[in-house]
């Protein structure tokens, strides 16, 4: 699969509503024409259903997937109009409530049901809870403009990334320094921020030599910046794709389940837009520079 296409798939509960979901994809859209499909809001948890709210669990600073609005305090973005989109199919309400990303997982079931957060699916995360798959994701690294320090992403032994623990990248970056160090070559230095919005910060002012996010999350940013940074193409494993989900509790399966195809095209599955095709990945990063947050067009990003 080619990174930066956006796969949307479909599980039971959750994944069964993503079969609109090409219809969830900007900040504004009206919900009030998605109709409640009665046998799967009958699969909802009981407690879900009795509170009539669907709680979703987004740290809400990773646009445009999702990140705080204007007013300072309501959550928008791709991925919160998802689950307005879920909720609304399963005939409850949804409540998108900040949450720190590296805590998230330990969290579902007591204080979320569901996370809504460009998360990737990896087999240790898949240890503590049950994904449902909606995209799939490419990677950028972000230098300040003009790439001062020489940052090459083939050779990131003794550089300074500004990174968000918890992510599938740190474990990444782990590994390679730890080969570095192997190698007799000088460890990654890494300096931690609980949001990518604060990694980003630190590289525009010259605080660190780069960070890595999503492709959409890093390519936006660089937008926004107004040409203080700029994006480097990821090299080996950083520079592949992978799996975007949705985690629910991992005993309650009521959330997750099998796969649901396109209807019309049950060999292909629902794109963003409701039509069976892939979104390319020079295309993908094209649109993501040039939109705002909410567009339309839009590549994935990954964590």
């Amino acid at each position: 699969m080619k990174s930066g296409s956006i796969w949307l798939h479909c599980a039971l509960a959750i994944g069964a509503t993503l079969g609109l979901c090409h219809a969830a994809h900007a900040q504004g859209f009206d919900f009030s024409g998605i109709e409640v499909n009665a046998e799967l809001a009958a699969r909802l948890p009981a407690d879900i259903a009795a509170a009539g709210v669907l709680v979703g669990a987004s740290d809400n600073a990773y646009p445009p997937w999702e990140y705080i609005a204007e007013d300072g305090q309501t959550p928008v973005g791709i991925d919160v109009d998802l689950g307005h989109a879920i909720a609304a199919r399963l005939g409850v309400k949804y409540e998108s409530r900040t949450a720190e990303f590296a805590t998230m997982l330990a969290a579902l079931g007591t204080n979320y049901d569901i996370g809504i957060n460009a998360m990737s699916i990896t087999n240790k995360r898949k240890e503590t809870a049950n994904f449902v798959h909606y995209a799939n994701s490419g990677s950028e690294w972000v230098v300040q403009a003009g790439n001062p320090t020489g940052f090459d992403p083939a050779n990131l032994c003794g550089t300074t990334i500004a990174m968000q623990p918890g992510t599938w990248y740190e474990t990444q970056l782990i590994e390679v320094s730890t080969a570095c160090e192997a190698a007799g070559k000088a460890a990654i230095e890494m300096l931690p921020f609980s949001e990518q919005t604060e990694a980003f910060t630190r590289v525009a002012v010259g605080g660190a030599a780069a960070t890595i996010a999503g492709d959409a999350t890093a390519l936006f940013a660089v937008k926004q910046a107004g040409g203080a940074m700029e994006a480097l193409q990821p090299t080996g494993i950083l520079g592949g794709t992978g799996k975007v989900g949705i985690p629910t509790p991992k005993a309650d399966l009521a959330l997750a389940g099998t796969d649901c195809r396109h209807p019309q095209r049950p060999d292909r599955r629902w794109h963003l837009q409701g039509h069976p095709r892939p979104l390319g990945r020079r295309s993908a990063r094209r649109r993501a520079g040039n939109r705002q947050p909410g567009s339309r067009y839009i590549a994935v990003s990954l964590r």
